[in-house]
């Protein structure tokens, strides 16, 4: 039986909590998050993410952001 990888939710789930942390979104920090998954399957989800972003981060003060984050 194959595993089931890391998916577009995972690391989506992992930027919000990096994000609730105040960190960074980082390829290797969402690896520790997640503790398990390639660099590149990460990267890609993370570019993909990055692009569905509508609403710029700029426009909420990144304390603020982080924690409304951190709460969803």
């Amino acid at each position: 039986m194959s595993r089931p990888g890391v998916t577009f939710l995972d690391v989506e789930q992992a930027i919000f909590t990096l994000q609730g942390r105040g960190k960074n979104p980082s390829v290797d920090a969402i690896r520790d998050v997640l503790g398990t998954g390639s660099k590149s399957t990460i990267a890609q989800h993370l570019r993909d993410w990055k692009a569905h972003q509508s609403h710029p981060q700029g426009t909420l003060p990144q304390d603020l952001l982080g924690l409304v984050s951190g709460l969803w």
